[in-house]
């Protein structure tokens, strides 16, 4: 059932995440550029509507799209086609939208179909590139009888409602699949007179958001290699071998021998299933689909050396995204993002006793603007200890807040220590697959991040564990610090051993670093935001997190260091703020495309600067 092997990729640009329910049809659109264009076949007037009211159906189901916030991509509406060709397709070699049957595609109750034509180009199985997406056709059969959508709020019978079907093939022309949610305007079929198609449900946005959304990096990992361990992390909340992508390297003891199947950060707050986590989403049968909760922000960076250790890296991502849903027998209902934005830093050490162990820390920032009440922080590992699955077991350590697991065919051991102060809020043994198999869903991954110890140990499964800590009051711009380590040894013993030297080194990480209170809750913050969208034309907008009323300067500088434009120069209140820079310096002249900087100071001190690229 699980691969038991993973290539060795070590901070390498992957993909960018994507929304499970869909299958893309052309992977993230890199030819033709973003508008996507599209030409309508005027030609083929449908009968059964009057006059040429079609006509503003369609377009109107190519607006619902790109009106989308946060989409950041158009349609562009070329010249009209006026051709008896039942598609233009070999034409002019662009998108067309007919209201004729495409080279009779359309049989039995088939109301819509999308005619694509792929050039591979490169390998892309390989990871070698992108498909191109050279043509794209929506086109509708005249076999049923079509009706407005403002009819058919009137008055319907048998007819169907050419603007929900339109919105649905206008998503795969953008180049989404299909939803398995019945509520989405990108599920299968339809009815007659069925109006919920014109109606964006979360997952068609979710999937418009992955494909078109540039603000997020795209996914990297890479892997920890000074030591006697290995393990992979991402810039994406990952944690060893991500399940749904078979990417990364994952946790190997000794060198060359992985041990988990895939891991993730997961957070919630207490009697809240709002769940922010990369892992799967598993039913009853074991059929599951990754969970995609998280948007990087940044890049993985990976130094050796580390400034305090021998080797570090640092990645920043949120939880924005987490409205995405699962694709399982029962589909779990979509989370709520928190509001919370992940500075994660992890560290390794080459020399004993620090060689058995990589320290992971992640720093959770409030920018939702409210108070984030009992949020308990954790990791959700699948083990495959050893290589082998079916015969793990796992139990926990409450002396040194360990969750560990072990198989008959070894005497090594593995397992995560919780290192902040608060130590271990909940520990759940889990079954990941086989007779007996937890659910993991947005309800029981809530209730595991709260429920204490009910099940802490399970032998001769195939195993898994949640173990996590807090729960952690954050004030708006506040920031809790959730620290864990993942270590392995030759015996129960030897780990234990080395989860204490874990705990001894994140002790003197924390006296080197900035100024914290003994609760892991840090006080006031500030968080400057990457631009969206980037690049840009004509605007863009910025975002910024204050914890506690400043004055604050926002300004923009030329690549050569030269002030262009001052956003704002006032006092702010604590909370989330955004502005606009419409491309204009502060004499309201335009400037020229190219690289510009965005720098953030409060009360005078320098927060951060980043990067964006204006087009013209």
């Amino acid at each position: 059932m699980k691969a038991a092997g993973f290539a060795l990729i070590a901070a390498a640009v992957l993909f960018a995440p994507v929304a499970e329910a869909y299958t893309f049809i052309g992977g993230k659109w890199q030819d033709p550029a973003l508008p996507a264009p599209w030409r309508l076949n005027t030609f083929h007037n449908e009968p059964s509507i009057p006059g040429n009211e079609e006509f503003q159906e369609l377009r109107d189901a190519m607006d619902a799209w790109q009106d989308l916030v946060g989409v950041g991509f158009t349609h562009q509406e070329g010249p009209e086609v006026t051709t008896n060709f039942p598609c233009g397709l070999q034409t002019d070699g662009q998108n067309v939208v007919s209201m004729r049957d495409c080279l009779n595609q359309c049989t039995g109750g088939c109301l819509g179909v999308t005619s694509t034509t792929l050039d591979f180009g490169v390998d892309y199985s390989a990871g070698d590139g992108f498909m191109r997406n050279i043509e794209n056709d929506i086109t509708y059969t005249r076999n049923v009888l079509w009706i407005t959508q403002a009819d058919a709020e009137q008055s319907c019978v048998g007819r169907f409602v050419l603007l929900g079907v339109g919105t649905h093939e206008a998503g795969h022309l953008v180049g989404l699949g299909h939803s398995p949610f019945g509520a989405a305007t990108m599920f299968p079929s339809t009815g007659p007179c069925n109006l919920s198609w014109a109606s964006l449900h979360p997952d068609d946005i979710s999937g418009a958001l992955n494909l078109y959304d540039t603000t997020g990096q795209e996914y990297q990992v890479a892997t920890h290699d000074v030591n006697n361990v290995r393990l992979t992390v991402t810039n994406h909340g990952n944690v060893g071998v991500t399940g749904g992508a078979g990417v990364g390297l994952g946790f190997e003891f000794p060198v060359g021998l992985n041990h988990i199947f895939e891991g993730s950060l997961i957070f919630a707050a207490e009697g809240n299933t709002d769940v922010s986590d990369d892992y799967r989403i598993q039913d009853a049968t074991t059929t599951f689909t990754q969970d995609a909760d998280f948007l990087p922000l940044t890049d993985l960076s990976i130094s050796t050396p580390g400034v305090q250790t021998d080797q570090e890296t640092t990645a920043e991502w949120n939880d924005s995204v987490a409205n995405r849903t699962g694709s399982v027998t029962t589909p779990t209902p979509a989370s709520t993002p928190l509001g919370i934005r992940v500075t994660q830093r992890t560290f390794a050490c080459a020399d004993a006793p620090d060689d058995d162990y990589v320290i992971l820390e992640y720093r959770l920032t409030n920018e939702s603007g409210s108070t984030i009440t009992d949020l308990n922080v954790g990791l959700i590992i699948d083990w495959d200890f050893n290589g082998v699955f079916a015969n793990n077991s796992v139990d926990y350590d409450a002396v040194n807040r360990l969750g560990w697991v072990s198989d008959p065919s070894t005497p090594n051991r593995a397992g995560v220590r919780v290192l902040n102060a608060e130590g271990v809020r909940s520990y759940r043994a889990l079954i990941s697959s086989g007779a007996g198999s937890d659910v993991h869903d947005n309800t029981t991954k809530a209730a595991w991040l709260a429920g204490g110890f009910a099940v802490t140990n399970i032998n001769n499964a195939d195993i898994g564990m949640m173990i996590a800590t807090g729960p952690f009051t954050i004030a708006p711009g506040g920031t809790a610090v959730a620290a864990f380590a993942i270590a392995a040894g030759t015996s129960l013993a030897d780990l234990q051993a080395n989860s204490q030297a874990a705990d001894a080194k994140y002790s003197g990480l924390n006296a080197t670093d900035a100024p914290e209170i003994a609760s892991g809750v840090m006080g006031p913050t500030y968080t400057l935001h990457q631009n969206r969208p980037n690049p840009f034309r004509p605007s863009t907008d910025i975002a910024f997190s204050l914890g506690r009323t400043g004055e604050v300067s926002l300004r923009v500088f030329d690549i050569r260091g030269r002030a262009v434009r001052t956003l704002t120069n006032e006092v702010r209140g604590a909370g989330v703020h955004e502005v606009q820079w419409d491309g204009r310096d502060d004499r309201g002249v335009a400037v020229t495309s190219g690289v510009y900087f965005y720098e953030l100071r409060v009360d005078g001190e320098v927060v951060r600067s980043r990067k964006m690229q204006l087009l013209r």
